[in-house]
């Protein structure tokens, strides 16, 4: 997946990672580390698509906010992957016009 991200092939990041998650949470608590990165990964992958839709714009900042609340709780705030998924959903804020309706909470 990172391969195909670093690629900006993002639909297939988006396929990827949704298959790949189907399989993970059979196997694996919601709180593993490769859950959370594959959820990232699927975030980035929905909101930095230039073709996003107001769908997809919308599940990816609810996956940002439940990282980062879940990475907060096990990890603390000061973790590096805290506060990447916490600027992640900084960055996707920033770039939401207001006629989308989606400000922060």
């Amino acid at each position: 997946i990172q391969a195909l991200d670093h690629l900006e092939r993002l639909d297939e990041v988006k396929t990827m990672a949704r298959k790949q998650l189907q399989i993970a949470t059979d196997a694996l608590p919601p709180t593993h580390d490769i859950i959370l990165t594959l959820r990232r990964q699927l975030a980035k992958a929905l909101f930095m698509n230039k073709d996003a839709s107001q769908a997809d714009v919308r599940e990816a900042k609810g996956i940002f906010e439940d990282l980062t609340k879940t990475r907060r709780q096990i990890f603390g705030a000061a973790h590096p992957d805290t506060i990447m998924d916490q600027q992640l959903l900084d960055d996707l804020i920033s770039l939401l016009p207001a006629s989308r309706g989606l400000r922060p909470v």
